[in-house]
């Protein structure tokens, strides 16, 4: 195994040991209720909630809603037909 190999599983492992303390640290604060502290102080859109492992409110992304084309002037007005009996 190269010394490559072996930096690259190190690094592997401790990017994993701190994801996991990182999940740790956000789950006791949503536990102990200083997450919603931090948001009240801070505010629900403050990037410094980003220093406490929490996401900041950046709005919401929203569909286009299609607006249909305006009916051209050339087309007759839909009329229903009747049925004669």
């Amino acid at each position: 195994m190269g010394c490559s190999a072996r930096l690259s599983d190190q690094m592997e492992a401790a990017f994993c040991a701190r994801a996991d303390d990182v999940e740790q640290f956000r789950f006791s604060l949503q536990v102990t209720g200083t997450g919603k502290l931090l948001k009240q102080h801070y505010g629900l859109s403050s990037e410094k909630l980003a220093e406490f492992h929490l996401r900041p409110f950046r709005g919401r992304n929203r569909r286009a809603n299609p607006t249909p084309p305006p009916p051209s002037e050339d087309a007759a007005p839909a009329v229903p037909s009747e049925d004669p009996k």
